[in-house]
């Protein structure tokens, strides 16, 4: 009799434990009413869950007590879903930006990053847009570690050089491959307006290669571009401007004050103590200030050729400049105050089932060297419309326009003569840019059209004397720089659509 009563105790108890739980219905979508497809329903508190359906749906039974959901979706804020006396629930999960950082765009697609085992380095939109950059790859310079980057040429615009695994060829490229929305990119990375770009992510390991192949072994640098949100309109105007000079500053260099005495020194050391015949230090020393004029060729001053430096190497303190101080310097007219102008518009949102992303934007950079610029137009287009159930489409087609003045010689020419900065170090500060009437001290000798002639250091012909070896004669880099044309355009339209 005993143990029919506990039987019955049992279930009886059974009975009371399954009336109080319930049964909960409902569907989870997204913010376009797309049902979200392996979104994790919790009761909280418990360990019990499930998760939804092919169509967003899910069922689950909720323990007396519990009167709270956890519904949480991978690129989506979770939410928290209190229970009333309803049986069924509409759910809608909202984007959230800040979980992007935990999805990696992989080669075939994305990735949560707790389930990615490769090596990946994600650069967001936020960072992006914090640094004043013309080239896209500038955005990865100090953000990615172990990568190894290089500040480039320095023309505007110009891509620094990205090394992900180090240097593996002598004679091939070590760039890494570049991929835009899923599709390798062969143009200029140059082409891409920064403000476009949603994510970077940075591929370092074999995993990279799973799709692309040998063209990944220097890596593969991941971008993904900016698309519109449903239910959410937006306009964004950006307007910069910034200036730019040299980081590091120029060297300090003698005058002409200063240059004579040395070169004088010199001279005197040369006869002194040569090889063959040396003069006594006193006779050296009276021969000098003679001939140190005739070995330089110019005279700047308004003393005599043989008193510019007296027998003890000091320069005569009565010596004044008959030319202009700055046409002594020649960094003066090849630099100037670097000035960046930036403007950017664009739209994006999205209703239903469609979203669009639009942008334009416009760049003028100007270095601080002359004739090195960066005049650059894009605009963008990004729509995507999910047309069935099973059918979604889209286009993303973007234009480019290039501008700019190319820096040959800064850039390509090392050491060469057209090289400005090496120009304008090493030549003597007694050597003027402008030429100088040599009947009329201190006046500049004029064109036909009242324009001031440059001073080549070969122009004999009018009277003016020739720079001597190791004083750049016949060449002269303002005017170089200057005239020497070297322009750069590009034109590039690129779409894909899907």
């Amino acid at each position: 009799m005993r143990k029919i009563l506990l039987v019955l105790t049992l279930v009886i108890a059974g009975v009371w434990s399954l009336s109080a739980q319930r049964s909960i219905t409902g569907k989870v979508t997204d913010q376009s009413k797309e049902p979200l497809i392996g979104a994790t329903v919790l009761v909280e508190g418990t360990s019990t869950g499930t998760i939804t359906d092919v169509d967003g749906m899910f069922s689950i039974q909720v323990p007396a007590g519990s009167n709270t959901l956890l519904i949480s979706y991978t690129g989506y804020a979770a939410l928290k879903l209190s229970l009333t006396a309803a049986s069924n629930y509409e759910v809608t999960l909202s984007s959230d930006a800040v979980l992007l950082s935990d999805v990696v765009v992989v080669a075939f697609g994305t990735a949560a990053r707790e389930k990615f085992t490769g090596s990946a380095t994600t650069i967001s939109s936020e960072q992006i847009a914090n640094r004043p950059i013309s080239n896209v790859a500038q955005a990865i310079v100090g953000a990615s570690p172990g990568v190894q980057t290089n500040a480039g040429s320095g023309q505007p615009g110009a891509a620094p050089d990205i090394r992900i695994r180090g240097f593996g060829s002598i004679n091939a490229s070590n760039d890494p491959l570049y991929v835009v929305d899923g599709v390798p990119f062969s143009a200029s990375i140059a082409n891409l307006n920064p403000d476009d770009i949603e994510s970077i992510t940075i591929l370092k390991d074999a995993a990279s290669t799973s799709l692309y192949g040998a063209r990944a072994a220097n890596g593969v640098v991941m971008i993904t571009t900016k698309k519109g949100k449903a239910g959410k309109n937006q306009v964004n105007v950006k307007l910069a401007r910034g200036f730019s000079d040299r980081a590091i500053p120029e060297y300090d260099r003698v005058d002409a004050f200063a240059y004579y005495p040395l070169l004088w020194e010199g001279y005197r050391n040369s006869l002194a103590f040569r090889a063959a015949n040396p003069l006594t230090l006193d006779s050296a020393s009276t021969l000098a200030p003679r001939d140190i004029k005739g070995l330089l060729a110019y005279n700047p001053f308004n003393v005599p050729d043989n008193q510019i430096v007296s027998r003890d190497g000091a320069i005569n303190p009565n010596a004044q400049l008959i030319y202009n101080a700055d046409d002594l310097n020649w960094e003066k007219p090849i630099t100037r105050q670097g000035i960046r102008d930036e403007m950017v518009v664009s739209f994006n949102g999205g209703q239903g089932k469609s979203d669009y992303f639009m942008s334009f934007s416009y760049l003028n950079d100007k270095a601080f060297l002359i004739r090195s610029d960066l005049e650059r137009y894009t605009a963008r287009l990004n729509f995507n419309n999910q047309v069935l159930s099973w059918l979604k489409t889209g286009i993303n087609v973007a234009g480019t326009f290039v501008r700019s003045n190319f820096n040959g010689g800064a850039n390509d020419a090392g050491t060469a003569f057209v090289n400005p900065f090496n120009f304008s170090r090493n030549v003597g500060p007694i050597y003027p840019v402008y030429a100088y009437d040599p009947a009329n001290q201190g006046q500049y000798l004029l064109d036909d059209s009242g324009r001031r002639i440059y001073d080549y250091g070969n122009l004999s012909a009018l009277g003016l004397p020739n720079r001597p070896g190791g004083g750049y004669g016949g060449r002269h880099i303002v005017a170089e720089t200057e005239l020497n044309q070297e322009y750069f355009r590009r034109n590039v339209w690129n779409g894909r659509t899907y």
